[in-house]
């Protein structure tokens, strides 16, 4: 356990009576945030709130994490309800501290079968009528009528967030006050508040939502003006994705833990088959992880080693995994050999550790990548099963062998002793089919390029598709030369990011330096919010020639990028000739 995190522990439990407590994490905006659940045996005359004092004051001197509490019994009764929210964070690789040795009985796998199917079809089912005023608020925005877009925004925000509701285990009621439902899952979800603040300038705006309802009500309309409205629509839109992905997130991974209790049903199972009749019944032998690598011979500060060591062992938490291994990291002045790139650049300033893993479990489930930060720690992870691996490494697949022959492995479950069969890599092959995929894709940039710079005048949402579709075809073509392997289904961000698998050239170009370089990049990486506002406007002289130049830049430097992977290709597919010919 993380030093801070158990002196907190320690804090917690001298000064009150506690009998659980919980550390998890949820994703926001595409990181991952920990939050803590503390379960307070009841104090006569004191409410969970009355002691959240205490709390803050534990956290004086330490890193300060969001924190629920809730009393005994209502925790338990919540279990029992099949509440999603409190059976996530209650989950046995979460918790920290239990003052009673006596075991949950809840967490049964059919128990557990039960409510994900439940909360599923609920939350599904309140997302569906959530989603009709969405399209609703589209439609008044089509007809200029900002008003009634605005009470379709509180209609959509209204349903979501008491959809959310059930899905915590809490009751909405019969409000209709978005702030007031918002307020009401701030302890459980404070990144909510972060998006729609109950004070400042912004809180005027989200209180816009309200008045939209009371005035409909009236058959009135409220004084709302585009650009108010565009902002209101895409705070409402942030607050629905980080809805929907906790609720995801929780499902998922309640699945997975759905997915280990299985296992261990059938192993324990097949290991009382195994047994003789008359034998000794033993205990089950626990999975015991094999830290192959603790980063104590790293060139790195202590805290980082602290929180890259934490961050590890938060993924064998949650996953169990077979085994993780490291392709590469980049750190404050530091970098490690990247195995698919063969010159490394000069090292760089930075504030944060960056890994890049792999993570082999036997059935990874609905995990195919996913970006984690703990402390001054992020990880780009990627998920594959064992078969997956094995398979790959005996058809001589590129990306596997290089992972497997010079990846290095940082845990293992004493269990696991692979065996695969490693074949070697056709580099010709490799070298024809990467040069092949980059002309094609030369050829379909060069075509978009020339249509950006022989266009008789450029609008801004047209220019921003091009440059989006631009940078969406250089990005995935440099990784399917140069490390021979995209992860399945991962957002194009999220795709810029894992790239620092093979070095920093592509993220040193990209990321923005400016505000207005963040909200173009912003506009190129998400395209809706160019199809669904207002940005029929044209480009002025200057601003053309800025965005062709841009366009120009960016096909030039993804040219001398994948140029230089397939060159690469070829030098190792001239000596893997070279050196079949001399044996």
């Amino acid at each position: 356990m993380n030093t801070d995190i158990q002196l907190l522990v320690d804090r917690l439990v001298q000064r009150m009576d506690l009998d659980r407590i919980f550390l998890f994490s949820y994703p926001f905006l595409e990181k991952e945030k920990q939050q803590l659940l503390l379960v307070v045996n009841p104090v006569k005359g004191l409410s969970p709130k009355a002691m959240a004092p205490i709390v803050s004051l534990c956290m004086s001197d330490t890193a300060e994490i969001p924190f629920d509490m809730v009393l005994t019994g209502e925790w338990q009764n919540q279990l029992k309800q099949g509440s999603l929210y409190y059976t996530y964070a209650s989950l046995p690789p979460h918790q920290l501290h239990a003052a009673s040795t006596k075991k949950n009985p809840l967490f049964s796998r059919k128990t557990v079968t039960g409510l994900l199917e439940l909360s599923q079809l609920n939350y599904k089912k309140s997302r569906k009528q959530s989603d009709e005023f969405r399209e609703a608020a589209d439609n008044f925005l089509a007809k200029d009528d900002y008003s009634q877009a605005t009470f379709m925004l509180h209609q959509f925000m209204e349903l979501r967030l008491k959809g959310f509701q059930a899905a915590l285990g809490m009751n909405g009621g019969k409000s209709h006050n978005v702030q007031q439902l918002m307020k009401s899952v701030r302890n459980v979800a404070p990144q909510l508040l972060e998006i729609f603040p109950c004070d400042g300038p912004s809180a005027e705006l989200f209180r816009m939502l309200d008045q939209a309802y009371t005035q409909a009500k009236k058959q009135e309309t409220i004084a709302i003006s585009l650009d108010d409205f565009n902002l209101l629509l895409e705070q409402c839109e942030r607050a629905r994705t980080v809805m929907d992905g906790m609720v995801a997130a929780m499902v998922e991974r309640i699945t997975a833990y759905r997915g280990q209790l299985e296992a261990a049903a059938a192993q324990q199972a097949a290991d009382g088959a195994r047994q003789a009749p008359n034998a000794a019944t033993l205990p089950p032998m626990a999975s015991t992880q094999l830290i192959c690598e603790d980063f104590s011979g790293f060139p790195w500060p202590e805290q980082y080693k602290k929180d890259v060591n934490a961050l590890l062992d938060r993924i064998h938490q949650t996953h169990r995994p077979e085994q993780v291994m490291m392709l590469n990291y980049h750190t404050g002045g530091f970098s490690g050999v990247s195995p698919f790139q063969q010159e490394q650049v000069e090292e760089r300033e930075g504030s944060k550790t960056e890994l890049y893993l792999v993570v082999l479990m036997k059935n990874k489930g609905p995990f195919h990548f996913r970006c984690m930060e703990v402390g001054e720690a992020s990880a780009m992870v990627v998920y594959l099963n064992v078969k997956t691996v094995q398979r790959n490494l005996a058809e001589g697949h590129r990306f596997f062998h290089t992972m497997w022959t010079k990846g290095r492995t940082l845990r293992r479950k004493a269990t696991f002793e692979p065996s695969f069969e490693v074949a070697s890599v056709d580099w010709k092959a490799e070298y024809e089919r990467a040069e092949q995929t980059w002309r094609n894709a030369k050829a379909c940039m060069g075509n978009l390029n020339e249509l950006i710079q022989n266009a008789g005048s450029l609008k801004l949402d047209t220019c921003m598709l091009l440059l989006g579709n631009l940078l969406e075809i250089g990005v995935n073509t440099y990784l399917r030369c140069a490390v021979g392997f995209v992860p399945f289904d991962v957002h194009l961000a999220e795709l810029i990011d894992w790239s620092g698998v093979a070095g920093r050239q592509l993220l040193d170009v990209l990321y923005p330096t400016s505000e207005i370089e963040k909200t173009r990049m912003r506009l190129m990486l998400s395209p809706h919010a160019v199809w669904w506002q207002n940005m029929e406007i044209g480009l002025s002289g200057q601003s053309q020639a800025f965005y062709r130049t841009r366009a120009k830049e960016m096909v030039h430097f993804f040219e001398t990028l994948c140029e230089g992977a397939v060159k690469e290709l070829e030098g190792k597919a001239g000596t893997a000739i070279k050196e079949g010919t001399e044996a």
